[in-house]
């Protein structure tokens, strides 16, 4: 997604919460997107949110033209719902 994205384009991605904490390739994929400064925010959602999966998920921002206020920064939004 990144490489079609224009230079001064924005994605927003569905992933696994998983894709957060877990090492390996995710996390050198993570590493690496976090390095080039292209993470722009991710919003954390909770479990049984999506129709037919228990699992929960988080919207990765992707940003290629991030402002000055925004380099090197990353903001996360964490949504858990009430019981």
């Amino acid at each position: 997604m990144i490489a079609v994205l224009k230079q001064d384009g924005k994605a927003g991605v569905v992933l696994p919460h998983g894709t957060l904490f877990r090492s390996g390739t995710e996390g050198k994929i993570r590493q690496a997107l976090l390095e080039a400064d292209l993470v722009e925010g991710i919003v954390g959602l909770p479990s049984a949110l999506f129709y037919n999966t228990g699992i929960p998920a988080s919207i990765w921002i992707i940003n290629k033209n991030k402002t000055e206020a925004q380099k090197g920064k990353v903001t996360i939004i964490e949504y858990l719902l009430k019981e």
